[in-house]
């Protein structure tokens, strides 16, 4: 009674002690979880602006408007190496700071360091693949993953590639008797998807033309995915996953992952009842030989293996890892592959002097018809310097992000004495783009100019000067297997199509979504030979 009596006293602040009790209580709250971390983070931020030169930014906008995530604003960061030529940093909002990194010094001492990747709106789909895992469950995957993509491994693949090219040529062909110009991209992304789903499960992407239903739903995700990403809004799970595009992209990503984990069921009980006699064997790098048990009359494919998998200690991958590891194939190989090749089928509609050069050597090479032999892969020389030029010019992975989780100090090149210290938490991103086009490493940097790869021309070069599929250690695992796939492609069509631009269609935009793409498609025409 003498405790109520107390704080029903009048207090110093409202009507009684008790308010004054919970006001207090809810400032400390308040202070503790809103004001303090809010401080601490402008002051990180101010520190981290005095530390690293950069543009000026709207004081509300930051770099939004100067650096928009589109053609122009890629551009404009190129321009932007003349005042800045070793890193900025990018401010999106009062609340998100970037650091872009384009010098391959910094990068070097980036990748070859173990920080975890920014890629959480993907995460949903991918679950703890190599794309988005880090830490010990990566290095085991990675280590169990990498004779999935050994060469002899990828031999097999190059007769599904030379299979399904009717899916593109067939279009080729009408489009050649037509006279008009059609869009290119969608039938590139339509064989890629094809080819991924064979060589990954051994399923089918397509069914009468219409995607399946798992196909389908990851083209949902993605589309869902760059909405997002455009909208701070929705940044928040908790916001986005209660808005009708958020349970649009729970939807897709049950419905993909659903799908395979039916097929790696299905697959491990016909492993288990095939004949044990039945086996493929590969040989490693170091000359280790692995076997596999295979299906009858059926190639091995990349699900095989995965199921099969096993560490040193004789234990394999769970359903969940090798069901993340599909999707992540599927989902990463895919759209990349598909990118690349449309602005390969650009650059060699734009320079048709590099066209025919193309042509004449894969006709000496290849022949002009039947299979494209896994032997005749190494010998397209300048089908390869015009391959790594496209990927110069655009990766279509263009950006991939890093959150520190120690401070780093970085030498300025451009300084005999200065150091940039990066804070453990800073959010740090690659920009291969203007990596690429980088003027201390790239001699008029915006043209079209293969050559550029050839042993003499590349011997000066820092090796991180150019990273198409990244670098170090978490470099891109599929790059072999995406390479092997674009030249296989392009011999069938060579040499039997010339590709032109439409008259009038001189630049071609960049759309930067989840991966580089050309914007709004890529119309072509096409002339036989």
């Amino acid at each position: 009674m003498a405790v109520n009596s107390v704080l029903l006293q009048p207090g110093w602040m409202s009507g009684t002690l008790l308010s004054d009790v919970i006001v207090a209580f809810i400032l400390v709250v308040v202070v503790k979880s809103v004001v303090v971390p809010t401080v601490n983070f402008f002051n990180a931020h101010r520190k981290l602006w005095k530390t690293v030169p950069s543009p000026t930014p709207h004081w509300l906008l930051g770099h939004v408007l100067q650096l928009p995530h589109n053609d122009a604003g890629y551009r404009k960061r190129v321009e932007m190496i003349r005042d800045f030529p070793f890193m900025f940093c990018h401010q999106i909002s009062w609340f998100v700071n970037l650091v872009f990194l384009y010098h391959p010094e910094p990068i070097k001492k980036l990748l070859t360091t173990q920080h975890p990747k920014g890629y959480k709106t993907v995460k949903h789909l991918l679950g703890n693949g190599l794309i988005t895992s880090s830490g010990k469950k990566w290095q085991r995957h990675r280590h169990l993953l990498t004779p999935v993509f050994y060469f002899e491994v990828l031999k097999s693949y190059v007769k599904t590639f030379n299979e399904s090219i009717p899916l593109l040529t067939d279009w080729l062909e009408k489009v050649a008797e037509s006279g008009e110009s059609g869009d290119i991209c969608k039938q590139l992304a339509i064989l890629s998807y094809s080819n991924l789903s064979q060589c990954v499960m051994s399923q089918p992407a397509y069914k009468d033309g219409t995607p399946m239903p798992y196909a389908k739903a990851i083209e949902t995700f993605s589309q869902t995915s760059m909405k997002r990403l455009y909208n701070p809004l929705m940044w928040s799970d908790k916001v986005f996953f209660r808005t009708k595009m958020g349970k649009e992209m729970l939807e897709a990503c049950n419905t993909v992952h659903d799908a395979v984990r039916k097929i790696i069921r299905d697959r491990k009980q016909v492993l288990t009842q095939s004949d044990k006699n039945e086996r493929v064997s590969c040989a490693t790098e170091d000359g280790t030989f692995l076997s596999f048990q295979s299906r009858k009359n059926k190639s091995l494919d990349f699900l095989d293996m995965l199921i099969q998998a096993k560490d040193e200690e004789g234990q394999g991958l769970s359903e969940q890892d090798i069901v993340d590891e599909v999707t992540t194939m599927f989902s990463a190989g895919q759209e990349t592959t598909a990118n690349a090749m449309s602005w390969f089928c650009y650059l060699l509609a734009k320079n048709q002097d590099w066209q025919e050069k193309c042509q004449a050597e894969v006709m000496e090479v290849c022949g002009s018809d039947g299979e494209i032999l896994w032997e005749d892969i190494p010998k397209l020389k300048i089908l390869s310097l015009c391959v790594k030029e496209t990927l110069r010019l655009y990766p279509v992975a263009s950006m991939v992000g890093r959150t520190l989780t120690s401070d780093m100090t970085f030498k300025n090149p451009y300084s005999s004495t200065q150091t940039v210290t990066l804070d453990k938490g800073t959010a740090v991103v690659i920009n291969f783009h203007t990596l690429h086009r980088h003027p201390d490493f790239w001699e008029d940097p915006e043209a079209f100019d293969p050559e550029r790869f050839t042993a003499e021309r590349s011997k000066d070069r820092p090796p991180f000067a150019y990273l198409p599929f990244s670098g170090s250690y978490r470099n891109c695992i599929g790059q072999n297997f995406a390479l092997n796939q674009i030249k296989v492609t392009f011999c069938h069509i060579l040499r039997r199509f010339r590709l032109r631009l439409p008259p009038g269609v001189k630049n071609i935009a960049m759309d930067p979504a989840l991966t580089l793409q050309p914007h709004n498609g890529l119309p072509v025409k096409v002339e036989k030979i």
